[in-house]
């Protein structure tokens, strides 16, 4: 049996400085994955260092859309990984 990961909280969005210390303060205290996509992409920048590198990931196609550099030590990924990133999880919350 395959173990399956908490959660992976979806970031579609470009959080103000509530929600993104809202969000900080979450994910540290969970084992939970951030996934940004869309308009979320530009959130890059401000939860770098926040969060966890290795459980932030961004999808590349939608931060090349909108000329936002990914990082290094983050994860770049493809909408087939997006698939299976939320399989490998337990749950997929969208954070609003």
């Amino acid at each position: 049996m395959e173990l399956l990961m908490t959660q992976l909280v979806y970031v579609s969005y470009i959080l103000d400085s509530s929600a993104r210390a809202e969000l900080s303060a979450y994910v540290s205290n969970s084992s939970a994955s951030v996934l940004l996509s869309q308009d979320g992409v530009y959130n890059v920048s401000t939860l770098t260092g926040l969060i966890d590198n290795s459980r932030l990931y961004v999808i590349e196609a939608d931060a090349l859309g909108r000329a936002q550099p990914v990082p290094s030590q983050l994860t770049p990924i493809d909408y087939p990984t997006f698939v299976e990133l939320t399989v490998a999880h337990q749950s997929v919350i969208k954070w609003s």
